[in-house]
């Protein structure tokens, strides 16, 4: 189902909030997070994925969009990711990187998931990522 001209709901606004908390991120990685689960919803697109969320496409959006096709994150309007796997640790671990991705502080590729593994990812409280 194309959602990308009908926006966001009230319901996926609230389900983006708990996941952000779920996942206890930051408060400047909040915004990248928002994109990409945002574009979950409305589709992998810089121009949809502003509009819903109310932010300036150019300044905000638009470089994240390009870090994210950049490093295979988005591809074709499509997000693609590992969040959704069978464990969950793997999955949080995921959506965390991808963040970083978002953020400009990591890129996919050679050692991607070594930023998990050798523990130098970390949750909000400055623990190691599961």
């Amino acid at each position: 189902m194309d959602r990308s001209k009908e926006g966001l709901t009230d319901e996926d606004r609230r389900l983006i909030k708990e996941a952000l908390k779920a996942f206890e991120v930051d408060e400047d990685a909040e915004v990248p997070a928002s994109i990409l689960l945002a574009a979950l919803v409305v589709g992998a697109n810089a121009d949809t994925v502003a509009k819903a969320l109310g932010l300036n496409r150019d300044n905000v959006v638009r470089p994240i969009a390009k870090r994210l096709r950049d490093n295979g994150v988005w591809k074709n309007g499509v997000t693609y990711c590992g969040w959704f796997d069978d464990d969950e640790k793997v999955g949080a671990a995921s959506f965390l990187c991808d963040t970083l991705v978002a953020m400009g502080r990591a890129n996919r590729g050679e050692g991607f998931e070594k930023l998990i593994q050798d523990g130098t990812a970390h949750t909000r409280q400055g623990q190691e990522a599961p």
